[in-house]
């Protein structure tokens, strides 16, 4: 008899804040800031800066190799 393996329920990405512990799914309850070709995701609880990412999902092939920064950076 062959063992058979049952698949686990496919996560979604999780974002943690480092400085209070608060974590959600990316689509969660963060607060969301776009400026320019970027967008900011921020902790509700603390207003904590906790990922900074491009707004396009293009191929590195296609990237005119430009980076994010938040305000203030």
């Amino acid at each position: 008899m062959r063992p058979t393996f049952e698949r686990s329920p496919t996560r979604k990405a999780t974002l943690y804040c480092f400085n209070c512990g608060h974590k959600s799914i990316l689509s969660g309850d963060w607060i969301v800031r776009t400026h320019g070709e970027c967008i900011d995701y921020e902790c509700p609880e603390c207003r904590t800066r906790i990922a900074t990412r491009p707004t396009r999902t293009d191929s590195v092939a296609d990237s005119n190799g430009g980076l994010c920064y938040s305000p203030g950076d």
